[in-house]
């Protein structure tokens, strides 16, 4: 092959998977989410993508600098992982399908894989401009045992959308198909439970990074301590 013909093909696109969320704070769940879409989908990486004004939260429990930190700490170790903020127009909830949007419109030479769980999956139909997302991206759905479902059995607003845009209704993973499903045991685990816990000074570290927990555990004995003194 000459390097004539080696110009004339096309590049071959990057598949990225999204794995988004409020990370308040990022937990082994959020971690062992994006493990199983990278190695059992063969892609080239994980984006962490953290909401930025969550559209369902009146507010997180921390701000978007300090989520953003403890998860730079969760990820150290992980190169196939990182971390990309998408800061939506001023007034506007981080909706996916305009997150998607923005990403699609910096990276156009990149296939997109919207990573989440069968919990969410399920309320798909209920997104924001979910035709707009669907339109824009593939999905991973990573089965829980807690959310079982049959892909060829689905609820009938998602069997209408699954007609237009899944092409492979199963649990084979397919190249071809928009919405491509695996099933994996991933640790049912809330943020919201990690941060009650940690209230009511419980262990939680069968659930966060340890350096993450570290960091979390340090910068709440210093804000007591400036309470204190004021």
């Amino acid at each position: 092959m000459s390097a004539n013909d080696l110009k004339k093909q096309p590049l071959k696109k990057q598949k990225i998977g999204i794995l988004g969320g409020t990370f308040d704070p990022i937990h082994n769940g959020h971690i062992r989410l994006a493990v199983e879409a990278f190695e059992r989908c063969k892609l080239d990486a994980v984006w962490f993508v953290p909401d930025e004004s969550p559209p369902w939260k009146s507010q997180t429990q921390w701000d978007i600098n300090y989520r953003i930190e403890l998860l730079k700490i969760a990820l150290k170790g992980f190169s196939q992982f990182q971390i990309e903020r998408v800061i939506p127009d001023v007034n506007q909830p981080s909706y996916s399908a305009y997150t998607l949007l923005a990403l699609r419109q910096l990276h156009s030479d990149i296939d997109f894989f919207w990573i989440l769980g069968g919990d969410a999956f399920l309320q798909i139909h209920r997104w924001h401009e979910t035709e707009l997302f669907q339109q824009n991206c593939r999905m991973i759905v990573i089965e829980r045992s807690e959310y079982p479902f049959n892909p060829n059995q689905l609820p009938v607003e998602l069997n209408i959308l699954s007609k237009k845009y899944c092409t492979t209704p199963n649990l084979e993973i397919s190249p071809l198909g928009n919405w491509c499903f695996i099933n994996a045991d991933i640790p049912n685990i809330s943020s919201t439970n990690i941060r009650q816990q940690l209230l009511e000074g419980k262990d939680v570290s069968d659930w966060v990074n340890n350096k993450v927990l570290e960091r979390i555990k340090s910068d709440t004995v210093l804000a007591l301590q400036e309470d204190l003194k004021n």
